[in-house]
């Protein structure tokens, strides 16, 4: 499948989720099933090239769902299932990428925010609009 359609479904995706991220902090249960939908239909139509790269990409939100469990919601399921569905459109390795740089970027503007006193320790930040930059960021990088 062409990789400039998989990146604009993906900017699509987490500009929907950015936006909804910073206004309630939370996600569209429809939003969120139609682009696993879409994700789902991706993962099939790759199955010549190489299907499990895509399903293990959707691994890693597997991975922070179960984490969302085991820490009570400290990583929220939504996040969780926002990485499981870019990693079946992106695949492991890209899937890794964002959620490093994801990681990275918010933890800085965390940290500004602690230092400023603007936040405290308790106090949560959307992470859907890290995503989105850090993506662009990689889209641009090639």
């Amino acid at each position: 499948m062409n990789e400039e359609i998989i990146n604009v479904i993906t900017v699509i995706f987490l500009s929907i989720l950015s936006y909804q991220d910073i206004r309630t902090k939370t996600f569209s249960l429809r939003v969120l099933a139609a682009f696993g939908v879409v994700a789902s239909l991706v993962v099939v139509l790759r199955i010549n090239d190489g299907m499990t790269l895509y399903l293990a990409g959707a691994g890693i939100g597997l991975f922070l769902l179960i984490l969302s469990l085991i820490t009570k919601g400290k990583i929220g399921i939504g996040d969780a299932l926002m990485f499981m569905i870019t990693g079946a459109l992106l695949g492991i390795n890209a899937n890794v990428s964002l959620l490093y740089l994801t990681c990275l970027l918010s933890g800085l503007f965390a940290l500004i925010l602690l230092i400023t006193k603007k936040k405290n320790r308790q106090e949560r930040i959307p992470l859907a609009p890290f995503a989105l930059a850090s993506f662009l960021v990689l889209m641009i990088a090639g």
